[in-house]
C-alpha cells in the first residue's frame, strides 16, 4: 500500500518467502517454511532519503526488529538503524552443513540490541559502524563443549572486534579475533595471550585434535588431564610476508594420564620398555601452523626414565612426517657388554596418516647398525653382529 503528500510518500510493505530449501548430497539440510518481511517506509518528496517507521524480518534463521533511516539512497545509501536482532544458531548449524562443516553443534537464540551506521555499498565494512551481540547458549564439537556466553561484535574504522568468553570443558576460553577490512580483502588476527585455560581433556579431543600434535597418540585412551593454549601469533589474510595462515602457539598438557596407543607400545617394545600408561605432570608443546601443516617443535617425553624426542608435522590431509629420536647407547651396552657412548641416538621415521601411523622399523635397524659399527670399530664385531641379528628378529 502507498500514499503520498507534499512532503513524503508512505509505503506499507509486506513480503513472504515460502518453502525455501537447500540440498546437500540430495538431502534437504536447510528449510525455510515461511520468512516474512513487514516494513512501513517514508520516502521524501525529493526521493533522496528513506525513513523506516518499522522494519521487521521473521524467519527460521534470524529475526530483526528495527527502525531508522537511509540517507542519500541514490549514492552512498548511508543507513542509521537501531533495534533488536535474534540469530538462531540451530539454523546456523544447518547452513554450515551446506558448506561441508559438520563437526560443530550450535544452540542459542534470544533478542539482543544493536545499532548500525554504515553505507550500504562496497564501503560497508571499511566505513561502517556496528555494535551488538548474539546469544550463543552452547557450542560443541571435536571434544570441546562451550557453555552460555554472548558473542559481542563491534565494527569501527574498518576493524571488527569479536569477543567470546564461554566456559569450556570446565575451563575457560578467551576468543577475541580481530578482522581488518582493506581494499585487498580481509586479514584475521588473534592477540597474544591466553586462549584456553584448564580445559578438561576428553577422549574426542585426543582422537580429533591431539593426534595432529603427535600422531602416535592415535588409539590412546585418556584417563585424566587438562589442556591450555597460549597464542604467540595468529595471522590470516593478505599481509606482506605471510601465507594464508600462520599460527604460533604454546600448548600445555597438565596432570596427563593416558593409556598408550598400539603404535606407541610397538615403538617402546623395540627398546625393551613395557610401559602401557603414560603420566606427566606438565608437558609443554610448541606448535606452528603453516603451509597447510601442523608443525611440532621437538618435545621430549619420558617412558620408564627413557627420554624419547618427537618432532615433525601433520598435514591438513592427515599425512604424517615425523621423527622419533631414541637414545640407544644404554640399550646396546646392556645387551652386548660393550662400551657405548650414552649420547648415541637413532632417528625413526613415522609416516602414513593420522589414522594409521607407520613406524619405519627397517630404518631403525639400519640406523642402529650403522651407528654401532661406526662407534665401536675397535671393539668386538661379533658382539655387535649378534646384537643386530637379535634386534632384527625382534622387529619382524
Amino acid at each position: 500500500e502507498a500514499a503520498g503528500n507534499a512532503d513524503a510518500t508512505r509505503v506499507d510493505l509486506s513480503a513472504v518467502l515460502s518453502d525455501y530449501y537447500m540440498l546437500k548430497d540430495g538431502e534437504i539440510v536447510f528449510f525455510e517454511k515461511n520468512a516474512r518481511l513487514d516494513a512501513l517506509l517514508h520516502l521524501t518528496d525529493s526521493g533522496s532519503d528513506l525513513r523506516f517507521e518499522k522494519l521487521k524480518l521473521a524467519s527460521s534463521l534470524i529475526d530483526i526488529d528495527t527502525a531508522g533511516s537511509i540517507a542519500d539512497i541514490r549514492r552512498t545509501r548511508r543507513a542509521d538503524l537501531k533495534g533488536y536482532v535474534n540469530l538462531k544458531f540451530e539454523a546456523v548449524e544447518k547452513l554450515l552443513r551446506v558448506r561441508g562443516v559438520d563437526e560443530w553443534h550450535l544452540r542459542g537464540d534470544g533478542k539482543t540490541a544493536f545499532t548500525l551506521r554504515a553505507p550500504l555499498n562496497s564501503g560497508f565494512l571499511r566505513q561502517g559502524e556496528f555494535d551488538g551481540e548474539f546469544s550463543l547458549k552452547s557450542l560443541s564439537g571435536l571434544g570441546l563443549n562451550a557453555g552460555n556466553s554472548p558473542i559481542k561484535l563491534k565494527l569501527a574504522d574498518g576493524r571488527l572486534k569479536c569477543v567470546w568468553q564461554p566456559p569450556l570443558n570446565d575451563g575457560r576460553l578467551n576468543f577475541e579475533p580481530v578482522f581488518d577490512f582493506m581494499d585487498g580483502g580481509c586479514s584475521v588476527s588473534i592477540g597474544d595471550g591466553s586462549l584456553l585455560d584448564n580445559a578438561t581433556i576428553t577422549q574426542e579431543m585426543v582422537d580429533k585434535l591431539l593426534v595432529h600434535f603427535n600422531p602416535l597418540f592415535h588409539g590412546s585412551r585418556v584417563l585424566n588431564g587438562t589442556a591450555g593454549v597460549r597464542i604467540n601469533r595468529f595471522v590470516s589474510g593478505p599481509l606482506p610476508g605471510h601465507g594464508d595462515l600462520l599460527v604460533d602457539a604454546e600448548c600445555t598438557l597438565d596432570n596427563l594420564e593416558m593409556t598408550l596407543s598400539p603404535a606407541m607400545r610397538d615403538l617402546l617394545a623395540m627398546i625393551q620398555i613395557k610401559e602401557r600408561v603414560y603420566t606427566v605432570e606438565h608437558l609443554p608443546l610448541r606448535v606452528q601452523v603453516r603451509d597447510e601443516r601442523v608443525f611440532l617443535d621437538s618435545v621430549t617425553m619420558e617412558f620408564d626414565e627413557m627420554p624419547l624426542t618427537f618432532s615433525g608435522s601433520v598435514g591438513f590431509d592427515s599425512t604424517v612426517n615425523y621423527l622419533v629420536e631414541i637414545p640407544i647407547g644404554a640399550i646396546i651396552a646392556e645387551k652386548t657388554g660393550l662400551k657405548v657412548p650414552g649420547q648415541l641416538v637413532v632417528k625413526v621415521p613415522v609416516t602414513g596418516t593420522v589414522d594409521s601411523p607407520r613406524l619405519d622399523t627397517a630404518a631403525l635397524h639400519n640406523a642402529m647398525g650403522g651407528a654401532v659399527r661406526k662407534t665401536l670399530e675397535s671393539q668386538a664385531v661379533k658382539g655387535v653382529t649378534d646384537f643386530l641379528n637379535q634386534l632384527k628378529n625382534e622387529l619382524k
